[in-house]
């Protein structure tokens, strides 16, 4: 396959990945409503919303990993490790989304007010430890973009816009569970529609 063609594949991943984020949790929520989290998880119906979930986290990282094609002739090598960092975290973020669509289920069953009480101990780390550094490699490779332009500068505005608006106004998949995945999946659309649509890439 023609690099030019696999880079607006990866383009257009990214945004149909976006769109599954926000899919994710509209499905979700029209399903579940707020009913507690461990009986929303040992429904039959839960795995509708893990697999969802589950195909806009892999899109993404296809996305990233495509978009290297593009990027790697305009990076620094430091900028270059900013931005495997961002591949890192959104693997890790499919991972962590690939425990809440198959793993968290068993847990519910026989530990429901475990799960109620939003996965504490050594999961609840691991579930930071894999957002937290997909945020970090995301404000990374947004900064870049903002300073020196490999991508247009609207697109490292959003990506961190998005992050500091759920960090601003405390927007959280309990309280504002739509809202906090449109801002989630603004920065993969955002960079998915720069990739798709560069002009050097032709």
């Amino acid at each position: 396959m023609p690099q030019n063609l696999l880079i607006k594949s990866a383009g257009i991943l990214g945004i149909i990945g976006g769109i599954l984020v926000i899919l994710t949790r509209i499905i979700e929520v029209l399903l579940f409503g707020t009913i507690p989290e461990s009986q929303k998880l040992i429904s039959d119906n839960f795995i509708i919303v893990g697999i969802i979930s589950l195909l806009g986290s892999i899109f993404i990282v296809l996305e990233i990993s495509g978009a290297y094609l593009l990027l790697e002739k305009r990076f620094s090598i430091l900028e270059a490790i900013a931005y495997y960092i961002y591949y890192i975290g959104a693997l890790l973020g499919f991972g962590a989304n690939w425990t809440y669509a198959f793993g968290l289920q068993q847990i519910a069953i026989t530990s429901p007010d475990y799960i109620d009480a939003v996965y504490p101990g050594l999961l609840s780390q691991g579930m930071l430890l894999s957002y937290g550094l997909a945020f970090i490699g995301t404000f990374l490779v947004a900064a870049i973009i903002i300073i020196r332009k490999p991508l247009p500068r609207w697109v490292g505005v959003v990506m961190i816009v998005s992050y500091l608006i759920m960090i601003i106004f405390g927007l959280n998949q309990r309280h504002l569970p739509i809202l906090c995945n449109i801002m989630i999946a603004s920065g993969p659309i955002a960079f998915g529609y720069a990739v798709f649509t560069d002009k050097q890439n032709k």
